[in-house]
């Protein structure tokens, strides 16, 4: 899947487990620096 505005991140907690890999772009970099860290480091 490819988040284009991806923000913080926050809904990538919300996707179902069939999405096995997610490619995030955010341009903004306050938002950036605050995204938090990929589901794949919780499993």
């Amino acid at each position: 899947m490819i988040e284009v505005g991806a923000g913080i991140g926050v809904i990538f907690g919300h996707y179902p487990d069939t999405v096995a890999e997610v490619i995030a772009v955010e341009p903004e970099n306050r938002l950036r620096g605050q995204a938090v860290t990929p589901r794949s480091t919780h499993r």
